[in-house]
């Protein structure tokens, strides 16, 4: 069974929803992002972000903030939700 997650691109405004193929795999989130290192960042009880590791290394120009979090997230995002029984 495939999963939702939604996907925000900061350069166009745009949140999307996208499909997660079955199965536990990093690979799809690395590509909706466009990059080589991942950063999971807990957003609330039942919902991670997952960002570019290296987005403001990387000089990209597009950020996220979000209430809570110490740094801005550079880059695409994407939003991956779950039942809140694991972290």
């Amino acid at each position: 069974m495939k999963q939702t997650a939604y996907l925000l691109d900061p350069e166009t405004t745009i949140f999307r929803a996208v499909e997660l193929p079955a199965g536990i795999s990093f690979k799809p989130i690395y590509d909706l992002i466009g990059c080589r290192l991942i950063e999971v960042v807990r957003f609330d009880e039942r919902h991670s972000l997952f960002a570019d590791e290296e987005g403001l290394h990387d000089g990209l120009t597009a950020f996220t903030i979000f209430e809570g979090y110490p740094q801005p997230l550079a880059g695409k995002l994407v939003l991956v939700g779950g039942d809140g029984s694991e972290p």
